[in-house]
């Protein structure tokens, strides 16, 4: 989160895009409700109207401030959708949230006359109206395909910002989460929604959790990234058509190319040729614009195929690599232990570098994760790590935690608690531990490249009483202060088990 500064004004000056993610979404999503959904707007406009007395105005005249208000509020709303049921059941955050959208919508549109939206608000909060229910059906229906448009499949190209953040489920906007709020979410996903899907990777997930991870290591150095984009931007000149490739697509194929590194043209070149569509800022799926587009993928061939370029980038990545693949160990295990149900997306058994789809659909190779598996059953943990580029340290950790999770249920089940474990020393931020039903102990590290650089000084894990044994490395414990490389020596992440 320290870098958020540094990156954001980097990316600005760099590209000349808005920071402003706000103003962004509410643009994108204006603009998927003119362009892509524009019948059901007018469709569900007609519906309220049918359903609100008058204020004045002409048929003609209520049809366009009623369409505006609409699609005020639904830029406005912050969630996909709410939940009113036909009986006219709803959660208390319900109306809070339409209220919310509400209020911000009519300070976007001070143009349109309140009485407008003052009617929008009450066929939206009025649920135990009938003859609002049908309106209010359809708006909730309308409101989850015009998010998912107007931010996933749109903001999340053209916010390029840090695109480890541009995800499914995710928020760019969200640069970093504290340790202590970390802990609270998961207390609060143990009390409220124990069953939840933990997915880090999916079909529709813009960059497999691997490429995220590496990343985030970005995070940890931004004034060399920032150094490094510079230097590739002046050494690629030399390749650019006029102003084309846009400064924006442009940073969007450096980070691709360090997050996913190594991976060929065409790989590239197809990822791009949907990303800029999807943007819909200079071509889209609708309106493509040969011009633009074969500009832009022939500076990416250029680039890919200039010596002196890949040798950079490949020199820049080549320290990125082990920390990206502790941070992935780091997830992982997350993933298996949170308060939840984990979910693997097929082949990210292994590292996996895949991009968006049709790229993360790529046939997997079956034969060599089970070869893998049964190795991970036998090897030890200091030699799953040494054999690290054959992806074999994450097969070992998603094998183990999982034969955990058969033979101790009952720490991962929905009654199961979640207690955070304290660390303390120089770098004990670095450091995030929990228990589960106080039998099992999770720790892992954190900003994995800075604490490779400083070491970890006298960072202790206060581990809770009794004889703790760890999955991966099986060396016993003692409870109580435990140094941070006593733990994390062997192996990059912990998983004990109170014997």
């Amino acid at each position: 989160g320290a870098s958020e500064d540094e990156l954001t004004d980097f990316y600005a000056s760099f590209t000349g895009a808005s920071a402003d993610l706000g103003a962004l979404t509410h643009e994108k999503k204006m603009l998927i409700m003119r362009r892509v959904m524009a019948g059901d707007i007018a469709r569900l406009t007609r519906e309220f109207l049918r359903t609100v007395d008058p204020w004045g105005a002409d048929p003609d005249d209520a049809m366009d401030e009623a369409r505006v208000a609409l699609a005020e509020v639904i830029a406005a709303l912050h969630v996909y959708r709410t939940y009113v049921l036909p009986d006219g059941s709803a959660h208390d955050s319900d109306e809070t949230i339409l209220r919310d959208a509400s209020a911000s919508a009519r300070d976007r549109a001070p143009h349109v006359s309140p009485v407008v939206f003052d009617r929008v608000e009450e066929a939206l909060l009025t649920w135990d109206e009938p003859k609002n229910r049908e309106f209010l059906m359809r708006f909730q229906q309308a409101t989850g395909p015009i998010m998912a448009k107007g931010v996933e499949d749109t903001v999340f190209y053209n916010f390029n910002r840090f695109v480890a953040l541009n995800e499914v489920g995710g928020d760019p906007g969200a640069f970093g989460t504290k340790i202590g709020d970390f802990h609270d979410a998961a207390s609060r996903a143990s009390a409220g929604h124990p069953l939840s899907m933990l997915g880090s990777s999916t079909h529709d997930t813009k960059r497999s959790e691997d490429v995220r991870a590496r990343l985030a290591v970005l995070a940890e150095i931004p004034g060399a990234w920032a150094a490094a984009v510079e230097r590739w931007s002046q050494m690629a000149a030399r390749h650019r058509q006029g102003n084309l490739p846009d400064r924006n697509t442009e940073y969007l194929l450096w980070q691709t190319l360090v997050g996913a590194w190594p991976l060929d043209a065409e790989r590239v070149t197809s990822f791009l040729t949907k990303a800029m569509r999807e943007a819909k800022r200079y071509t889209s799926w609708l309106d493509q614009k040969p011009a633009y587009e074969n500009a832009t993928l022939s500076f990416t061939r250029s680039v890919m195929g200039d010596e002196d370029i890949v040798d950079d980038i490949r020199s820049f990545v080549a320290p990125l690599i082990s920390p990206g693949r502790v941070n992935s160990l780091t997830q992982t295990l997350i993933k298996l232990t949170y308060p939840g149900v984990p979910d693997t997306y097929q082949g990210t058994e292994l590292w996996n570098l895949s991009l968006v789809d049709p790229d993360n659909r790529r046939p997997v190779d079956y034969e060599l994760r089970r070869d893998l598996l049964k190795q991970a059953l036998t090897v030890e943990a200091a030699e799953a790590w040494e054999r690290a580029d054959e992806g074999l340290p994450k097969m070992f950790l998603i094998a183990r935690a999982l034969d955990l999770r058969a033979r101790r249920p009952q720490a991962f089940g929905k009654d199961s608690p979640y207690e955070a474990i304290p660390s303390d020393g120089a770098l004990a931020d670095r450091i995030v531990g929990y228990t589960r039903a106080g039998e099992v102990a999770v720790v892992v590290p954190r900003l994995p490249l800075t604490t490779q650089r400083e070491g970890w000084g006298d960072t202790v894990v206060e581990l809770p009483p009794g004889r703790w044994r760890d999955e991966f490395t099986e060396a016993d414990f003692s409870g109580g202060r435990l140094s941070a490389p006593e733990l994390l020596s062997a192996f990059p992440v912990a998983l004990l088990v109170r014997s």
